[in-house]
Order: structure tokens, then C-alpha cells, then sequence
């Protein structure tokens, strides 16, 4: 009995960077994509570990605390704008 190691199989009637796409978007071309991917997502969730506080205060939390007055002003006009939109949609006649 001969065993093969796992292949990617990616339709060939596409084009080649589409292919090589698909095949860096499944983890193909990285051995143990999946057990990776998966101690990652398990390490983010277990309270055990804490990985999601971690993540967060380490790279989440500077980087919005760097741009909360861009991301305040672009709430404030968004607010802005969608209140006078309301506004002009409850004048106008149906």
C-alpha cells in the first residue's frame, strides 16, 4: 500500500495566480497549517490562557488609542450626516 502526503487540489481550468491563491489561502504551501490555526484560535479563547486579553492590550487597544480622534470625528460626521438624512426623509412627502 503506498500513502501519499496531502495535496491541495485547485481547479485547473483557472488561471495560475488564482491558483496559487487558492492554494496560499487553504495553508497548502505551510506544513501544519491547521493544527496551527487551530492552537491559535484555541490559545485566543481558553480562559486558561488569556490570549484574547492578551492580543487585545498588546495590539488592538494602542492601536485605537492612536487613532480615537480620527475614529471620533469620523463617528461624529457619520452621525452628522445620517441625522440630517433622516431629517430631509421625514420632510419630504411620501
Amino acid at each position: 500500500m503506498q500513502v501519499r502526503a496531502h495535496q491541495c487540489t485547485v481547479p485547473q481550468n483557472i488561471s495560475p495566480v488564482v491558483q496559487q491563491a487558492l492554494s496560499h489561502a487553504r495553508g497548502c504551501r505551510l506544513p501544519f497549517y491547521g493544527v496551527l490555526k487551530i492552537g491559535f484560535f484555541l490559545w485566543l479563547w481558553l480562559p486558561y490562557t488569556r490570549g484574547a486579553h492578551t492580543l487585545y492590550l498588546s495590539f488592538i487597544l494602542p492601536e485605537l488609542k492612536r487613532h480615537s480622534a480620527r475614529i471620533d470625528n469620523v463617528l461624529e460626521a457619520s452621525t452628522l450626516t445620517l441625522n440630517r438624512q433622516m431629517a430631509q426623509l421625514v420632510r419630504s412627502p411620501a
